[in-house]
């Protein structure tokens, strides 16, 4: 037994080690993040690339199923000599491949080693399980290392890092050819939207396949293009392949920030008399604060209410001619600063009759004054009997295009008179005029 005593020693000693180096990989994870205020003025290690391993070559997978691949960092180490050890800490984050919206942000630590000189090397540092298609980023990146020292080992205490020690913002986890999207709506619906999109993952160069649906429309000329500019409100999908024809097809919509508003005037349409109101139109719409500013045509024919205003329109119309006019209002609703489609309104104004006749005639009593009736327009007549003088009898209200009643006169020595108060009506809108 004494003969064998070194040679378990040698055991216990090596798996004693081998105990340890996996231990400081595992407990990594739960190192807490250095102090904001650590002092790091090396820059001799870095990561430069992080992807997933456990896949084939495109990482392929069915969109959105949950998968588990290995997380595996890229370390540069620039210096001439070996470093034992290399930890780092960070934010794992998720974002949704269907929206892009971040799921989840998990703390994520590892320690390992060693790193040969003037070399990058690739280290795993556990399992990341996720959707197919969505993108994985690590942010808020802390890196530290140790000297060629082999006594130095993990886990590094995050406490007493500096001045080995870097930092970076993120990196983006290749994970396959995937996308990011920056979009920009539609602004009331016009064609204001764009998609800025930039690819992640797989192997560069890539090239794109856009196609649109739900009313979107790929502009001519930008099918192939990377980004699009000038869209309508619609779903946009781009496949994207890479050097090793692996490709992803993705899909981002373009919404409309602001409702375009609509304007609605009751009544739509009227008709009135010259130099009378109109029943006031009521302007109303589909978009809470709508601003309605209307304008409207005729203005040399038809006096009265303005050329242009805003709000529920008013007043009344003179129609300074002879036949029937119609005035147009043109009605532009804007809310949000979006404007929407004019709609119209419309008055028609008839003119009102004037009678053209001589004011007076004389006749002798005992006949008629056999007065044709005649006005400025095409009208029917209707009279009343207004003051009498001298006691003329004969003189009743009566209606007709002609006044031929005998009238007598009592006196053989003082002549009287007889008012007929006559009402034109215009045979066009029945208006009664003077």
């Amino acid at each position: 037994m004494e003969t064998n005593l070194p040679l378990q020693k040698l055991k216990q000693t090596i798996l004693f080690i081998l105990l340890l180096f996996f231990l400081s990989i595992t407990n990594g994870f739960g190192q807490s993040f250095p102090p904001a205020n650590t002092s790091c003025s090396s820059s001799d290690l870095s990561v430069v690339a992080a992807q997933l391993s456990g896949g084939d070559i495109c990482n392929s997978c069915e969109t959105a199923v949950s998968i588990t691949r290995t997380l595996v960092l890229s370390i540069n180490n620039t210096t001439g000599s070996t470093r034992t050890s290399f930890a780092f800490w960070g934010n794992l984050e998720i974002y949704s491949g269907t929206t892009g919206l971040l799921i989840s942000s998990t703390v994520r630590t590892g320690c390992g080693g060693p790193l040969p000189p003037n070399s990058i090397t690739s280290l795993s540092f556990g399992d990341v399980t996720y959707n197919c298609g969505d993108i994985i980023k690590i942010s808020n990146i802390w890196e530290a290392w140790t000297s060629s020292s082999p006594n130095e080992t993990c886990p590094l205490d995050p406490n007493n890092i500096s001045p080995k020690c870097g930092k970076i913002p993120s990196i983006t986890v290749n994970a396959g050819v995937n996308g990011e999207f920056a979009l920009t709506q539609s602004q009331c619906g016009s064609a204001t939207g764009a998609i800025d999109l930039t690819p992640t993952g797989g192997t560069p160069s890539y090239t794109y396949l856009w196609t649109a649906s739900n009313g979107g429309v790929v502009p001519s000329g930008q099918q192939n293009n990377q980004d699009l500019t000038n869209l309508l409100p619609g779903n946009y999908s781009v496949q994207i392949k890479d050097a090793n024809n692996c490709t992803t097809t993705i899909t981002r919509e373009i919404i409309q920030t602001n409702p375009t508003p609509n304007a609605v005037a009751t009544p739509a349409s009227q008709t009135i008399c010259s130099a009378s109101a109109i029943t006031t139109m009521v302007l109303s719409g589909n978009v809470t604060g709508t601003t309605f500013n209307w304008t409207r045509n005729n203005t040399g024919t038809v006096t009265g209410i303005a050329a242009s205003g805003s709000g529920n329109i008013s007043g009344s119309l003179t129609n300074t001619t002879n036949a029937p006019v119609t005035v147009t209002f043109t009605i532009t609703p804007t809310a949000n600063s979006c404007t929407g489609t004019p709609i119209t309104a419309t008055v028609t104004v008839n003119p009102i009759p004037a009678v053209t006749n001589s004011a007076t005639a004389s006749i002798c009593s005992g006949t008629g004054p056999n007065i044709t009736l005649t006005s400025s327009i095409s009208s029917s007549f209707a009279w009343t009997i207004g003051t009498i003088t001298g006691g003329i009898t004969g003189a009743s209200a009566g209606s007709g295009s002609t006044i031929n009643q005998t009238l007598t006169n009592p006196s053989n020595a003082t002549a009287g008179t007889v008012q007929y108060l006559v009402t034109p009506t215009a045979t066009t809108g029945s208006c009664a005029g003077a």
